[in-house]
């Protein structure tokens, strides 16, 4: 008899999400694995063990983007829980989000990010975005971030 398979039990993880600014635009990513696969994102991602958020965030911009960061900005954290349509919790983040102004490289999608590109608010609203990324860069794009 064959015991049924235990589905490990989903704890919050801890990540990072990057907003990066040129121009007056915003550099996004299309997610190439789940959660949110196929949605248009800041670069980001989880945090490894021994690593710092900080160094995660740059780790994870250098890998999707080919981006190298210069200084970054905290710029608070954010909590990200995905249900399933039965209301179960399919994914729970806890990120740090962070600004980068200033760069280096040629940005070019790599690791799990398939696509990318620099948009402005307009065009974020008209993407498949991952939940409140349009607003997010609005925000951003209203405040001057980046902006000299």
């Amino acid at each position: 008899m064959s015991r049924p398979q235990a589905i490990p039990p989903i704890i919050p993880r801890t990540g990072t999400s990057l907003s990066v600014v040129r121009d007056g635009k915003v550099l996004v990513v299309l997610r190439g694995k789940q959660p949110h696969k196929g949605c248009w994102s800041f670069p980001g991602g989880s945090q490894e063990a021994g690593e710092t958020l900080e160094e995660a965030a740059r780790r994870e911009l250098l890998e999707e983007t080919g981006l190298v960061a210069g200084e970054l900005s905290f710029l608070g954290l954010v909590e990200r829980i995905a249900r399933d349509d039965a209301g179960s919790v399919t994914h729970h983040y806890v990120l740090a989000r962070y600004r980068c102004d200033a760069f280096s490289g040629n940005a070019a999608a790599g690791d799990d990010a398939v696509d990318l590109r620099w948009v402005d608010a307009r065009e974020a609203r008209r993407l498949p975005c991952v939940p409140q990324l349009a607003g997010m860069i609005a925000e951003l794009l209203a405040a001057g971030v980046g902006e000299e």
